[in-house]
């Protein structure tokens, strides 16, 4: 069982989850999930709105083996789109087409294997997931997505104090029968997690206030070096890394054509950068830095040199 809260000036989230990893003795688990979103894109640098998010979602997962497990999530959400004087040509166009309000039924499915050798700051393994995530035929919205993300870690030296890994994500949406894909279901990459050396959710289209807008194709991955920081024996609580990121979105088909949006996936437009990581375990969880510089920096591009994030490890 698990309550997180998230505030700040531009989100509000609380979510709680309850797991029964032990639903039936043949070891089929049960979950349930309650959240409630508020966020004004507003005070960000995305596109300029509010919306209301709040759901829920019952989840069944089937251990195959030690390692893999399949899982089907049943889920439930209403959405409302509040736009003012300065929302871009892109929403005030969606939500013109199809609405504000909307009421969504979806189903997950998802295949993930788990190898790792210890949860935090493993040594050796793969970590990999894939998921199908398609909207409930009578629902207002009308899509599907479907995403991959893997990591990869092997020791180069008998003592795994270095180590080489790699990442991978990849996403594809679309939207099923006439109506328009749901923007707000886009995806966003940028900053620590996705593509470090750029501000959070900056890579991909833009809207018509240069706003990052989202895409519905995803790509992003990179490969660190981890060593041993000189002087520091406890390499549980400490890990540092030389990394190589890259990063793209893309949309294959743009809600208003002519602004700042490119339709299609263009894989020589993807950004790379490089630089140095460093994670500390505190008490309060994962505190992490990175320095970075963006290697193909193009006008319009938003480099973020120096980043931290609490919470998420490699």
């Amino acid at each position: 069982m698990g309550i997180d809260v998230t505030k700040s000036s531009s989100k509000k989230e609380v979510r709680f989850d309850y797991l029964n990893p032990f639903y039936t003795v043949d070891g089929v688990s049960r979950g349930f999930d309650v959240y409630f979103r508020n966020e004004d894109f507003e005070e960000n640098s995305s596109s300029k709105y509010k919306i209301d998010d709040y759901g829920v979602g019952v989840t069944f997962g089937y251990p195959i083996n030690e390692y893999q497990r399949l899982s089907v999530r049943f889920g439930a959400e209403k959405i409302k789109i509040d736009p003012n004087d300065t929302t871009s040509t892109e929403v005030t166009q969606y939500i013109t087409d199809n609405g504000s309000k909307f009421t969504n039924t979806n189903t997950t499915l998802s295949w993930s294997e788990n190898r790792m050798n210890r949860r935090l700051f493993p040594t050796k393994g793969r970590d990999q997931r894939v998921s199908f995530e398609v909207s409930i035929p009578g629902s207002d919205l009308s899509y599907y997505r479907l995403t991959y993300n893997g990591t990869w870690i092997k020791p180069l030296t008998e003592n795994e104090k270095w180590l080489v890994g790699a990442r991978g994500n990849i996403g594809y949406a679309e939207k099923l029968g006439d109506k328009d894909y749901p923007f707000f279901k886009n995806y966003f990459a940028g900053g620590i997690g996705s593509m470090r050396g750029v501000s959070a959710n900056s890579l991909g289209p833009r809207d018509s206030l240069e706003d990052p807008i989202g895409g519905n194709v995803l790509v992003t991955g990179g490969a660190d070096l981890i060593f041993p920081m000189i002087g520091v024996s406890d390499d549980k609580k400490y890990r540092t890394s030389l990394f190589v990121d890259f990063g793209g979105v893309y949309a294959t088909n743009c809600i208003v054509t002519g602004t700042n949006c490119n339709s299609g996936v263009h894989l020589d437009d993807l950004k790379y950068s490089a630089g140095l990581g460093f994670t500390w375990l505190t008490p309060l969880g994962p505190l992490t830095f990175s320095y970075a510089k963006l290697l193909n920096k193009k006008t319009g591009d938003d480099p973020k040199a120096f980043d931290f994030t609490l919470g998420g490890t490699f």
